[in-house]
């Protein structure tokens, strides 16, 4: 590298495209976390607020009937239960109540469930099994709700922080030369993201992913000897006052270089 840092200007430059994305990908991303907070929230709440209700006075109902009923385990862990339960009213008329609820539960054999109505409430029906896993229920409720709000924060905080590196960048600064490792490619309709990474100043191992157009290609280094596969050195710069490094595109365009300042630096990736 002390070939690339002698060829690069000593003056302050101006980083013109970062490849560090804060806007729409993120921002979908802290939408999605948040929609599926709420359709969960709105899916699962009501039905745990019932059958805690019914927890305070169950009452079995042998007339009621299931018209149809199924509980899924997914991942191992995770039972999703559905049912139809069919009840008379307090005016004795047919009524139909869907009912589901999910929880976490290693067991891979059936369950034998009962019809339960509140005692103080004879509107509300659900299963026995629900009733019995209420703590499961809202324990499994807390959780991803906590993940998928805790992910939305994450998101905004990456978000706030992008944007406020790439104003920073924006300024002209004095950009060190950096050698990082690219590990992979993701293609994504027309755009790449180039994952790399690199080692912090503290020692620690970071990773990022810089984006790419299609025509777009990293600045890549010469393959050291016992590089691993897939493992691809690249050209970075480190902007002063950042601790992010740039990843460049091979033909130095993210930076503002003169045509002379961009050839001196390839004669040096050449040597």
């Amino acid at each position: 590298m002390q070939a690339l840092e002698q060829a690069f200007p000593r003056r302050a430059i101006q980083v013109k495209n970062s490849g560090l994305s804060g806007g729409i990908v993120l921002s979908f991303a802290m939408v999605v976390c948040m929609a599926l907070g709420a359709f969960l929230l709105w899916y699962q709440g009501p039905g745990i607020l019932r059958d805690y209700k019914i927890s305070q006075n169950p009452i079995v109902d042998e007339n009621a009937s299931l018209r149809k009923g199924e509980c899924k385990t997914r991942q191992l862990i995770m039972t999703d239960c559905k049912a139809d339960i069919v009840f008379k009213d307090s005016a004795g008329k047919s009524v139909q109540e869907s009912v589901s609820f999910m929880f976490f539960d290693t067991s891979r054999s059936g369950y034998d469930v009962e019809i339960v109505r509140s005692g103080d409430d004879p509107s509300l029906v659900t299963l026995d099994l629900g009733v019995e896993k209420l703590w499961d229920r809202i324990f499994t409720l807390g959780v991803f709700t906590v993940l998928l709000i805790g992910g939305a924060i994450a998101v905004i905080v990456a978000m706030i922080r992008v944007r406020g590196l790439n104003k920073k960048m924006r300024k002209p600064l004095p950009l060190k030369p950096v050698a990082v490792t690219v590990t992979g490619i993701q293609k994504n309709y027309g755009i790449r993201n180039v994952f790399y990474s690199y080692t912090n100043e503290a020692g620690k191992k970071k990773k990022r992913a810089s984006r790419f157009s299609k025509k777009e290609e990293p600045c890549y280094l010469s393959v050291a000897a016992g590089t691993k596969a897939n493992d691809t050195p690249a050209l970075a710069v480190l902007p002063q006052g950042c601790d992010v490094p740039v990843l460049l595109d091979e033909n130095l365009d993210r930076l503002d270089l003169t045509a002379d300042e961009k050839q001196a630096i390839h004669n040096a990736l050449a040597v």
